[in-house]
């Protein structure tokens, strides 16, 4: 019979290995997910864990950390200077013609600015497999299985003033460009879609690290760390720049290089408050984008496109948490808090130029990056008494946002399926 077990374990692994084969966590439309505890020093010891948890909004947080409809996460869109300094623009074109005279309009506060609105809905799958060696070294498979992102909804409500002032929301050139948006979009290649969906893997990461335990105390149950480094790879489908409102599902195409470091006290056989710092650096890459090509213009649509060098800011991670552990039997209660921030992006012009000012594409306000502080709840069973052959657990996360820059308000609730198996023979 044992035999049978370890026989179906195995091919559980095998299978584990091949499907779960990724730190694709910090991302700006949902609450940051609960990072690791400090891995368990036993040797051969072999971890699954399955997260399903679902995300939906119709707010975001803006520059200043104020609730704001979806998409003024960045500020309302400025539509007046749309056509400024658009290469190419042809006066004798009557779609150009509406850009250059509503450019040319005197500047009058929100003249011109639309609010966009719409509802984010997520649902992700993630896997990941840890495999103890020997002397504290192990190694962490880490891959989000299925992620879907659908946004829904998509409009705009007009902000240009309804008083006498000029221009106003009456004024026929600001009339004439909301009149053909449709013929304006389709000239510059711009897709605008009302609802957008899209599933598929997140980024793939391997990490390798090591594990100590120190219980040699007579004031501490225990101290554990672990420090692990590794790979991430960019697997994830990348956003259609002709799409303004498309998400990434992962990091847009990038390699990352991810570094966590986790320690954890525990006294009293039951209280456990652990510690976590973490840093995902992300590395150039060249890509086309739609870009800015005046000081004025801000939101996510943009006419104007060229290639440029991306240089990805860096994702840092700190976090602390406080665990009653296995207090009830196998019932364990977690609360944390964690600070996660994205540093600025910067863009290098390629191919010359092509008239735009580096200037001015690097104001856009998408490059700012973000930051999070995220409230961390789980209540876990675990239905291993000691560490055996078999321990399978199960528990719910509640990640929920206490503020933040440039995020969508999105908080996190997830299922937790996990096995341990100490391969005792």
């Amino acid at each position: 019979m044992k035999a049978n077990i370890r026989c179906l374990l195995a091919l559980f692994l095998f299978f584990c290995s091949q499907s779960m084969l990724p730190i694709d966590n910090p991302h700006f439309y949902r609450a940051l997910r609960f990072w690791d505890e400090p891995r368990f020093e036993r040797d051969k010891l072999s971890s699954w864990q399955v997260n399903s948890g679902f995300a939906r909004t119709s707010h975001s947080r803006d520059d200043s950390g104020k609730i704001s409809p979806l998409f003024d996460i960045i500020g309302p869109q400025n539509m007046q200077f749309l056509g400024s300094n658009l290469p190419n623009l042809d006066p004798a074109n009557p779609i150009d013609q509406i850009l250059i005279a509503l450019a040319a309009l005197p500047h009058n506060g929100t003249f011109g600015k639309l609010s966009f609105t719409g509802n984010f809905a997520l649902f992700e799958c993630i896997g990941e497999y840890y495999q103890n060696l020997f002397n504290g070294f192990f190694l962490q498979f880490h891959m989000p299985l299925i992620r879907s992102l659908t946004i829904s909804n998509i409009h705009f409500e007009d902000l240009s003033p309804t008083d006498n002032s000029f221009p106003n929301i009456t004024t026929p050139e600001w009339q004439a460009l909301l009149d053909d948006l449709g013929p304006i979009f389709s000239r510059y290649g711009v897709r605008f879609k009302p609802t957008s969906h899209r599933t598929g893997i997140g980024d793939f990461s391997f990490l390798a690290g090591w594990a100590g335990t120190y219980q040699d105390s007579c004031v501490l149950d225990f101290l554990d760390a672990s420090a692990k480094i590794g790979v991430l790879f960019p697997t994830a489908q990348t956003t259609n720049i002709d799409q303004p409102f498309d998400l990434p599902l992962g990091y847009n195409g990038h390699y990352g290089l991810p570094l966590k470091f986790d320690c954890a006290v525990g006294f009293f056989d039951w209280v456990t408050i652990g510690f976590h710092s973490g840093a995902l650096f992300l590395f150039k890459k060249d890509r086309t984008l739609r870009l800015k090509t005046a000081e004025q213009q801000n939101g996510f649509i943009l006419l104007a496109q060229n290639k440029v060098e991306i240089d990805p800011g860096t994702i840092w991670e700190l976090g602390s948490y406080f665990k009653a552990d296995h207090f009830v039997r196998g019932l364990s209660l977690l609360a944390g808090y964690s600070f996660t921030k994205r540093d600025a992006d910067s863009l290098e012009l390629k191919m010359g130029g092509n008239g735009f000012d580096e200037v001015i594409i690097n104001s856009d306000e998408r490059l700012r990056g973000w930051n999070m502080h995220t409230v961390h709840a789980m209540i876990e069973y675990d239905c291993a008494d000691t560490l055996r052959d078999v321990g399978p657990r199960i528990g719910f996360w509640f990640d929920i946002i206490a503020g933040g820059r440039r995020i969508f308000n999105a908080h996190l609730y997830d299922l937790m399926l996990g096995l341990d198996c100490a391969w005792v023979y």
